[in-house]
Order: C-alpha cells, then structure tokens, then sequence
C-alpha cells in the first residue's frame, strides 16, 4: 500500500492509477496500471474519463462517468454507460468502480502483454490480475485533481 501511494503522488495533476483488487500479496504489485488520457473535468458537472488498461481489455476502450454538481458540492456517485463510480475525497480522489459486462477479448490481452516483452514473472502476474479482473470487473482509480 505504501507503493502505491509513493506512486501516486510522483505523477503528474491529472494522472491516475488503477487498481484491480486482489488478496494475494504476490500479484499486488501486477495490479496496479497508470491510466492513459485520464481526465477529470467540472461545470455543472463532475466528470471523469479514462482508457482502461490495455493490459485488462486488449483493445483500446474508453469509459466515462459524470455525475451532477450540487450547491458546489461534488458528487460522490458517477454513473455511465460502461458503470459506476462511487468517490471519497481526501488528498486525492479514490472511486470504486464495478463496470456493467464490459466485452474484454482475453486473447487481445495476451497478445498486448506478450508484446511488452515482460520478464516471466511479471508476464504471469498480469495475466492472472487479467483473468481476475475478467471474472469481477471492479476497480479502484485514484487521482489528484488540479
């Protein structure tokens, strides 16, 4: 957990992480992913956009979540098309995410992985985070806003 946290606040305002939970201690370090083209944005709404982790889809898939601003107050739920998004606010945004069926082609995966060219170790350990991700699509994104 202290990784994490060291990772997260060496990265830029708007980057964020994503964390597939899983128990075992030994495929943590495999299950967190830097969120490519993250974004986070306020008018008159809160709204949060994201390519998830090639290394869980295999293809490239874009989700969004908004959710309305009240009185000046953030939302702590944000919904869209592809799931929900439930947020705390403390030095950084954590949200817990549970998607509805997103199509994850796990061939795709495995070949996005192999192309990395990963020691074995770490090839495996993203596989599994995969497969697991695969059976219980939820999540955990975590970013600073700016």
């Amino acid at each position: 957990m202290i990784l994490f946290f060291l990772f997260l606040f060496s990265l830029p305002a708007q980057a964020a992480l994503y964390e597939v939970p899983v128990a075992e201690e030994g495929l943590k370090p495999y299950a967190i992913f830097t969120l490519p083209n993250f974004s986070s944005s306020q008018g008159e709404k809160f709204e949060v956009s994201y390519d998830m982790p090639m290394e869980l889809v295999g293809e490239k898939m874009t989700v969004k979540f908004a959710g309305p601003i009240v009185d000046g107050v953030l939302p702590k739920v944000l919904k869209g098309s592809h799931g929900e998004m439930t947020c705390l606010e403390g030095l950084e945004f954590r949200c817990e995410v549970s998607y509805y069926g997103l199509s994850i082609d796990f061939s795709a995966v495995l070949a996005y992985v192999d192309s990395l060219d990963l020691p074995m170790e770490q090839f495996q350990g993203i596989l599994q985070v995969a497969a697991r991700f695969g059976g219980d699509q939820v999540g955990i994104v975590s970013f600073r806003r700016e």
